[in-house]
């Protein structure tokens, strides 16, 4: 592991439950939507910089927080992301920086009631 990768791993301070969104019958002809847990990782979250949205090109995009995850995460849009009560709704997934030592997401921080 470079030093570089061992640096950024160092940053990844919070543990993060990643969620996918699902759908179950809920026995009356309709449907439940919930989020199931993946895996709970350790990542970063971080306020996201205009720049972040327009290296994403995504300029429109709606996103307060960056995400930074370990390689090989597969985040996905309405993938949730979830710490210390806070949650985080994937709106442009899977970022790659030239350097494959993490993946990026945006995100949108939701307020749940």
């Amino acid at each position: 592991m470079s030093e570089f990768s061992r640096n950024i791993s160092s940053r990844f301070t919070h543990a993060l439950s990643h969620q996918r969104p699902t759908s179950a019958a809920d026995g009356k002809g309709g449907f439940d939507d919930a989020y199931t847990e993946l895996v709970v990782l350790q990542g970063r979250v971080s306020p996201a910089k205009q720049m972040d949205i327009q290296f994403a090109g995504q300029n429109r995009a709606k996103a307060t927080h960056a995400i930074y995850l370990p390689p090989g995460t597969d985040a996905r849009i309405d993938d949730r992301f979830t710490f210390e009560g806070r949650t985080f709704e994937v709106t442009v997934p899977n970022i790659r920086p030239s350097i494959n030592i993490y993946r990026k997401a945006l995100a949108l921080e939701i307020q749940e009631a």
